[in-house]
């Protein structure tokens, strides 16, 4: 069986025009021209609600999807099981669970096999593998491998040398190139860490070999002030040359471990780390606190968002050219009561061009719900859903993916039949 994954759309472009189709012959009207944010109808099927079971055994407050070339659907929760410490699952098409494993399987209260994961890749064998926020041999983390036939093995535990020299609660997720190594970031810990805690330090890239051999290529905050920034977020992207590319919170110049608009940079194979982007600065002016990681054009264009700043200080979504030049494709908050949506999570592309992604918030009688949306390659924001409505259950929406035929699959961390969280399909 054929196991490659599918994150995104490739080569695929008919979702605006089938959209448009759509919205004629149902003659919605759009929103708030002025503004380039309209509203679209779309279709959302719960494809799971998770707590179905006695004491949510098949696991609650999922954190992200992945998806085979088979369509089956893959992710972790930060919750239940048979543990209370979440599970990973398989979801087939036709919206079936199955439990692959119960987290704190091993290791009695200390979870040495880690809890509340996260699915970040599928190979081409059928193995998993994520990360987990907590657990592990030092209760901060651990990358896994999880085969299909549901043998878990833990990969790297965290805060295994001193002063949590190797990183300490791995965030966003993992890239893998085709030498099988992992990629990954920790928001924690590294050279800068003190000792204090487990929160100590302003993170760590890191490189894990098959075998499980940890490399640090990058310590956040190596320079006077966190100026290369500190506490990456989000998951990172890999070129054709073996450059990773990310994003950091905080740090910047003048910034510190906690404080700083944060960073976009790029890490070569050597491990020589270049700030592309410093928020805030005079080159990068618009934005602040990006949390989500960048996604890659053809061109060598980065896309992202961030969490805050902007025209009206609730986000916006970028593009940083090559160059270093950052253009501001959308301002966050442009509607009344946010209901184009605010603090922006990671975001996708097609090959059009187009951009999908989540944001928190939306209108005013569905406070903090989230919802989905899409912006156009011209900047026109679309929004697809807003979470909480009847139309669209759900609270809290993660990431999402897209297929080939332009639907697109996340998660929701709340609500649902259940108030477990969801697993949803947004049909064009």
């Amino acid at each position: 069986m054929n196991m490659a994954i599918e994150t995104r759309k490739i080569g695929v472009g008919s979702r605006q025009r089938a959209r448009g189709l759509r919205l004629g012959e149902l003659a919605l009207a759009c929103l708030a021209a002025v503004s380039g944010a309209a509203s679209a109808q779309t279709t959302e099927v719960v494809l799971h609600n998770f707590c179905l079971l006695t004491n949510c055994a098949d696991g609650a407050q999922p954190s992200g999807v992945i998806r085979d070339s088979e369509g089956n659907l893959y992710g972790g929760t930060t919750a239940g099981g048979a543990h209370g410490k979440g599970v990973v699952y398989k979801l087939v098409p036709s919206g079936q669970e199955t439990v692959l494993y119960n987290f704190c399987s091993q290791g009695g209260d200390l979870c040495t096999d880690g809890w509340a994961a996260s699915v970040s890749l599928l190979d081409s064998e059928g193995n998993l593998y994520g990360t987990t926020g907590f657990g592990g041999a030092h209760n901060v983390g651990a990358v896994y491998e999880l085969t299909d036939s549901g043998n878990e093995t833990v990969l790297h535990s965290f805060c295994s040398l001193t002063n949590c020299a190797d990183g300490s609660a791995p965030g966003g997720g993992l890239i893998r190139d085709s030498d099988a190594n992992l990629y990954g970031t920790t928001l924690y810990g590294g050279a800068s860490s003190n000792g204090s805690g487990v929160t100590s330090g302003a993170g760590v890239l890191y490189k894990l070999t098959a075998s499980g051999e940890e490399t640090v290529l990058h310590n956040f905050c190596s320079l006077a002030d966190c100026a290369d920034g500190a506490l990456p977020s989000g998951t990172l992207v890999l070129d054709s040359e073996g450059n990773l590319y990310g994003t950091t919170t905080d740090g910047g110049p003048n910034g510190g471990v906690s404080f700083g608009s944060g960073v976009v940079y790029k890490v070569d194979t050597s491990g020589s780390e270049t700030v592309l982007c410093s928020f805030g600065s005079a080159s990068c002016p618009d934005g602040a606190n990006p949390n989500g990681g960048v996604v890659l054009d053809s061109e060598g264009n980065l896309y992202g968002t961030t969490s805050k700043g902007g025209a009206h200080g609730k986000g916006v979504v970028y593009k940083l050219a090559p160059s270093g030049e950052e253009t501001v494709l959308y301002n966050f908050c442009s509607l009344t009561n946010c209901a184009d949506g605010e603090n922006p999570g990671p975001v996708i592309r097609d090959s059009e061009g187009n951009l999908y992604g989540t944001a928190s918030n939306g209108p005013k009688q569905n406070p903090g719900n989230g919802l989905v949306y899409e912006l156009s390659a011209s900047g026109s924001e679309t929004v697809l859903c807003t979470f909480g409505s009847a139309s669209c259950p759900g609270v809290s929406p993660n990431a999402v993916i897209l297929d080939s035929e332009d639907n697109l699959y996340g998660t929701t961390l709340d609500g649902g039949a259940k108030g477990g969280g969801i697993v949803f399909k947004l049909e064009p």
